[in-house]
């Protein structure tokens, strides 16, 4: 091997280690500037993630307010039917218990007014069976003499 041959070889490894230190050098300014976009990355998505879930939350409330007013109306209206039922209810309850306090007053004193109408015509009647019974006494009386 001559002496241009060596110098040649020692400039090609000397190529080579250049080249090889620039390659890991190159690799390592790749694997920072990779791993700062990961990490700028992650924040972003953390950040992206944070505001979804804010959002979520505000929804979810804001639905659970509306259900709650939702239920809070039915219960007032089905607590103002049910008050109203009530009331009408109550009503023809009260009308039904005049009504037949009323035919219960008129049949007591129509049956009254029989009771009286019966002693009266007893009387009579018995006053009817004396003088009858006075006349057949009288009768025999009579006969006998």
């Amino acid at each position: 091997m001559g002496l241009k041959t060596a110098v040649m070889m020692v400039t090609a490894e000397n190529f080579v280690d250049k080249m090889r230190s620039a390659a890991e050098v190159e690799v390592a300014k790749m694997k920072v500037t990779t791993e700062d976009l990961c990490k700028k990355m992650s924040s972003q998505a953390k950040d992206e993630a944070s505001d979804v879930l804010a959002q979520a939350r505000a929804e979810a409330q804001k639905l659970t307010s509306e259900a709650d007013e939702r239920y809070r109306t039915m219960i007032a209206d089905a607590e103002e039917r049910s008050r109203t039922l009530l009331a009408d209810t109550d009503e023809k309850v009260r009308k039904m218990i005049f009504e037949a306090e009323n035919k219960a007053a008129l049949a007591k004193g129509i049956f009254e007014d029989q009771v009286k109408k019966a002693a009266v015509h007893r009387q009579h009647m018995m006053s009817i069976l004396e003088g009858q019974m006075e006349l057949l006494k009288n009768f025999s009386e009579d006969t006998e003499k």
